[in-house]
């Protein structure tokens, strides 16, 4: 999601964020990470794609956030979803790091897979039911949709940017001319001089 994410409607606006809570404390992770490793793999994967799913939604709603501040030209508002944009990036990037780490448990433990619906496929039936892999592979599936999602969000986002900077620049452009198809700053001929002066830069005028 870079920073266009610089470079996340109306109801979610209202909903406080996720990323405002307070992060947990190290040790706090330590015994969260204790307490997976005593769970059977099927609670350990399902609760990794609870969490990931979370932290997408929060992060599809701040895109959101972010498409209608640009609109609007909220300069305010794109300031205040840059901090929440900030720590929904550094979620998604710890959820990554869970994720490398519980392919590489499940490694060490006979289970190897490069993919968390791989390791689902691959689990054996003694350690999870047809119904239960049914169930993960289908939130499996919600997640990979998740991320397409998002990055539809996200590139929608960055047109609405550009066709934003490009109007800037156009209003610029006129500011600068006068409206004029001849640019202000153009090599000219002694016969231009006289007619082209009367429609110079508004701002060079202004200047003066």
């Amino acid at each position: 999601m870079g920073n266009f994410y610089s470079g996340s409607e109306a109801s979610s606006l209202s909903k406080p964020l996720a990323c405002e809570e307070q992060s947990p404390s190290i040790d706090t992770h330590r015994e969260t990470s204790e307490v997976a490793k005593m769970q059977s793999w099927d609670e350990r994967i399902a609760a990794f794609l609870s969490e990931l799913s979370r932290i997408q939604e929060e992060c599809l709603r701040i895109l959101k956030q972010k498409q209608l501040a640009v609109a609007r030209w909220d300069l305010e508002a794109l300031s205040a979803v840059q901090d929440s944009e900030n720590a929904v990036l550094q979620k998604l990037e710890d959820c990554q790091r869970r994720r490398t780490e519980l392919l590489k448990e499940a490694a060490n433990t006979g289970h190897s897979a490069q993919t968390i619906r791989e390791l689902i496929r691959r689990l054996p039936a003694s350690e999870i039911s047809p119904d239960r892999r049914r169930q993960l592979e289908m939130e499996a599936e919600k997640g990979c949709w998740h991320w397409q999602l998002l990055q539809h969000q996200a590139l929608a986002n960055w047109l609405l940017l550009q066709r934003t900077l490009l109007h800037l620049s156009q209003m610029l452009e006129i500011i600068a001319t006068g409206g004029q198809t001849v640019p202000t700053y153009s090599i000219r001929t002694n016969s231009e001089e006289s007619s082209s002066s009367k429609t110079g830069g508004i701002l060079i005028d202004q200047a003066i």
